[in-house]
């Protein structure tokens, strides 16, 4: 079989895995009883009989299941054209699809679900897009509700360098090419509403709900469903990360930490955080830095002991996490392509 019939067939059959019975309408023939008759005398020689006399509608019998199967391959070759831009090799793209909006598709899958470092990482550039299109299109509906806006003007890179999540999906590549854990004193997101007395913080998330649905409608159809999902899937990650097969790295880690300089006191904190001893140490080192230099003197230094001592841990705990996230998509699927598929068709914002 030639490889592009192979990725059709392959690609018609994942697709097929997200159609339910319920995404077929059901077909309803009314003939009229006067080509009821003229089929009768036609159709009489091969129709099924069944005990003597011809039934009405056994002819039509077949009908259903026929138009249902041409309902479901239409259904199925339209959600083969959605898959060719996020497929395994995701080197083609239909016409109708850009490369940019098939790689926006698969970053926000890695926003709500991240499974590992770098799929974390790709979701912070889901996340980066997703505050410029909210800035562009729901600042003016804040202002005129009386909450202006800042602009969001943070460059991709800085964004997602500044906001890491080190603690649940640490980044090794990204770490070690960077040479730091994060950046000091950046606070990237911050919103209007925690600036704004109590009395006035219900009146703003009513703004924003409001803003979001009517001019971000997209964004807020994909947080409608992905938000829940996210969050049954973050709490599946907390168990894989307490559970026996990664805890058992711990000792390790540890170890590791005490051999690279930390004090005991420190490397054996916080035993029920993943790497929680190497940040309770980070944090003393960051307090005693009183100047920008020995602040990415410290980083540099302590970011390498980071990456080697929690990689080892990274090793097992990331499969773990990438085969339960396929399963989870699998038992999600009609949602998973959903959120694709809203992803797909979000309006970027110029570039200024």
């Amino acid at each position: 079989m030639r490889a592009l019939e192979w990725r059709i067939q392959q690609e018609a059959a994942a697709a097929a895995d997200e159609i339910t019975p319920g995404d077929v309408p059901p077909l309803r023939l009314q003939p009229s009883r006067r080509r009821l008759r003229l089929r009768r005398s036609a159709a009489s020689e091969w129709l099924p009989r069944a005990g003597g006399p011809w039934a009405p509608h056994s002819g039509l019998r077949w009908l259903t299941p026929l138009a249902a199967a041409v309902s479901l391959a239409a259904v199925v070759a339209f959600l083969v054209v959605l898959r060719a831009g996020t497929g395994a090799g995701g080197d083609t793209f239909p016409a109708s699809i850009s490369r940019a909006q098939a790689v926006l598709a698969k970053q926000a899958l890695d926003a709500y679900f991240p499974a590992s470092g770098s799929q974390y990482t790709a979701g912070l550039a889901f996340e980066w897009t997703r505050r410029r299109i909210l800035a562009a299109n729901t600042g003016p509906c804040l202002a005129d509700a009386g909450f202006p806006q800042s602009p969001f003007s943070t460059s991709k890179g800085r964004f997602i360098f500044s906001v890491p999540n080190n603690g649940r999906f640490p980044d090794l590549a990204l770490r070690a090419r960077t040479h730091a854990m994060a950046p000091r004193g950046v606070v990237i997101g911050a919103h209007r509403g925690g600036q704004l007395p109590v009395a006035h913080q219900r009146a703003y998330a009513a703004a924003v709900l409001t803003c979001v649905r009517n001019h971000a409608h997209s964004l807020w159809r994909i947080d409608r469903t992905a938000e829940p999902l996210a969050h049954e899937w973050l709490r599946k990650v907390s168990r894989i990360q307490a559970s026996a097969p990664v805890r058992v790295t711990r000792p390790g880690f540890v170890q590791c930490l005490e051999a690279s300089g930390i004090p005991a006191q420190y490397a054996h904190s916080r035993p029920g955080q993943l790497f929680g001893g190497f940040f309770a140490w980070l944090k003393k080192v960051g307090l005693s830095s009183n100047s920008p230099a020995r602040f990415a003197h410290q980083q540099r230094r302590w970011t390498a002991v980071f990456v080697r001592c929690a990689r080892p841990t990274v090793e097992v705990m990331e499969p773990i996490q990438l085969a339960a996230r396929a399963k989870f998509f699998a038992a999600h699927a009609r949602q998973i392509a959903l959120i694709r598929r809203v992803a797909i068709g979000l309006v970027l914002p110029r570039d200024t």
